[in-house]
């Protein structure tokens, strides 16, 4: 991979070529910055030097950024666990133990082990949010019409039709942070706007949301794993 130095920071940098585009873009895949055009650049060093001021601001945003998951570690409520993989001929299932903060993967191939994760982490997030949702509408007197997980870079959402959507990673948040999201979204239950009327109800849960907000944004969302089948017939947990 063909790399740079700016002020005495190594930048990695892949040019992807693309033609349903018009015009040529920087942006970063966590910390492998993208050179994005419709053809290929004649001198994509030039162009990154160009915008030098960006890549850094950027590059220094995207290595402060917390990570749900690396090499044999996974998060869980904000702490974290270390991954086992076990081949496993039987149903697929993820299991974990908060004891000795262990997340144990059982399926006998990756692409189960993959369907496995996904569905638990949905699992784990829609029980918790649907009951701290429950609980927070009660408390401003509004009901809720569903509550939904999804594969999403936002972190939550609630429509005119009182249905709220939460990213599948919420239950990996620390229980605070994951708590703020939830009332974020019941607020808008009153208000679906960012008013001070809506800043005010979720003041009253969390007075500190400033805060709490400000540590989500350092959560990364686009994140996913992939278990991958070794050489060696084991699993190998990698991400995307």
């Amino acid at each position: 991979m063909p790399e740079l130095t700016i002020n005495g920071i190594k930048i990695d940098y892949i040019e992807s070529v693309r033609s349903d585009i018009r015009n040529t873009y920087l942006r970063f895949d966590e910390t492998k910055l993208l050179v994005v055009s419709r053809k290929r650049i004649r001198d994509p060093q030039g162009l990154i030097l160009k915008h030098r001021n960006w890549v850094l601001k950027h590059y220094a945003h995207e290595r402060s950024k917390i990570r749900f998951f690396s090499e044999n570690r996974i998060l869980w409520q904000g702490v974290e666990y270390k991954v086992e993989r076990q081949l496993y001929m039987g149903r697929p299932s993820v299991s974990v133990d908060s004891e000795n903060s262990t997340m144990v993967i059982k399926a006998p191939d990756a692409k189960s082990a993959n369907v496995a994760l996904e569905r638990y982490l949905k699992r784990e997030t829609l029980k918790y949010a649907t009951a701290e949702a429950s609980i927070r509408a009660g408390m401003i007197g509004e009901q809720i019409k569903s509550v939904r997980v999804r594969k999403t870079k936002r972190w939550g959402a609630c429509n005119s039709r009182r249905m709220l959507s939460f990213n599948s990673f919420l239950c990996m948040l620390p229980q605070n942070i994951s708590e703020y999201v939830i009332t974020h979204e019941i607020a808008h239950l009153k208000e679906l706007n960012h008013s001070k009327k809506f800043w005010k109800i979720v003041g009253r849960f969390h007075p500190d949301y400033k805060e709490l907000r400000a540590q989500l944004h350092r959560y990364d969302s686009t994140q996913r794993p992939v278990v991958a089948q070794a050489p060696n017939g084991q699993l190998d947990l990698e991400f995307i």
